[in-house]
């Protein structure tokens, strides 16, 4: 077990490797922080029921048991820094429970996160 972990870890700074460096100069701070947010829209709703019905069909039902809250589909539009050090916008979803019950409100720690694009 342990060499097949060394070897992914070798694996893994061989492949992040090429990602940076080079003799390119440096890098300068964007116009806004990067981070700096441009706007929030929500575009759409899944109700519960509609999440149970997918999860029923999708055979996954014994897995996720039934959906206690609905889910908000948000965009969040953001300035970030591209790797030649322009400012640029970029996006990110985020589907927010939504509900009267107790877990669909308040603070909650993020329990998935996809990156759409690589080095």
């Amino acid at each position: 077990m342990k060499t097949l972990r060394w070897r992914a870890c070798a694996l893994a700074v061989v492949a992040l490797s090429g990602c940076g460096g080079g003799d390119k100069a440096p890098v300068t701070a964007p116009e806004s922080p990067r981070g700096a947010l441009v706007r929030t829209d929500t575009y759409g709703k899944i109700d519960h029921d509609m999440i149970d019905i997918f999860a029923k069909s999708s055979g996954i039902e014994s897995l996720t048991g039934t959906a206690d809250c609905d889910v908000e589909l948000r965009n969040v539009v953001y300035q970030t820094q591209a790797p030649d050090g322009a400012t640029v916008t970029s996006t990110a979803s985020l589907l927010v429970p939504k509900g009267d019950a107790a877990k669909c409100q308040g603070e909650r720690p993020v329990v998935g996160f996809g990156h759409g694009t690589s080095c």
